[in-house]
């Protein structure tokens, strides 16, 4: 099986809304990785070419 590609960022940084990213500051790295799973409410999507 080959390895998995390192996850790239799809859209530049600067693109990223002020209002998305102060949300992302007032939570825990816990509860952002728990929303990102699977069966999570936010689920992570990684696309084969290894972006998000």
């Amino acid at each position: 099986m080959a390895e998995p590609q390192p996850l790239r960022l799809l859209h530049d940084p600067a693109t990223l809304r002020p209002s998305s990213l102060s949300y992302l500051r007032k939570r825990s790295t816990e509860e952002i990785v728990t929303s990102l799973r699977p069966d999570g409410p936010d689920p992570l999507i990684v696309r084969d070419d290894g972006t998000s």
